[in-house]
């Protein structure tokens, strides 16, 4: 999967708890629409018309058009969930500790 840097225009927004954008993207002088993946809905949104750098690829599995946008202001959702995630793992690690200590003190 090879990537080519380019700019792009963003066409629309969808929101699912997330926000994915449509961006139209100039490849060998064509214009493509691509989508991109999931960003933070918790982090600034860009607004439709904004012309940003972008990474353009096509998935291997469905050969569907992607991008990647190359901006610091907005964060990809894998990266926005890690402080959640764990503290997730910190609390399942706490319930964890209490079932144990109440079975070997016996506690009901």
């Amino acid at each position: 999967m090879d990537k080519i840097r380019t700019t792009g225009i963003i066409k629309s927004k969808i929101y699912h708890g997330t926000v994915k954008y449509i961006v139209n993207v100039e490849v060998n002088g064509c214009i493509v629409e691509a989508q991109s993946c999931g960003y933070s809905s918790k982090t600034k949104s860009l607004p439709i018309g904004t012309r940003v750098e972008v990474d353009y690829y096509v998935t291997p599995r469905f050969g569907r058009p992607m991008v990647e946008i190359l901006d610091e202001r907005i964060i990809p959702c894998s990266e926005s969930a890690a402080g959640d995630l764990m503290v997730l793992k910190l609390f399942a690690i706490l319930i964890i500790f209490i079932i144990i200590t109440c079975n070997i003190f016996n506690i009901k």
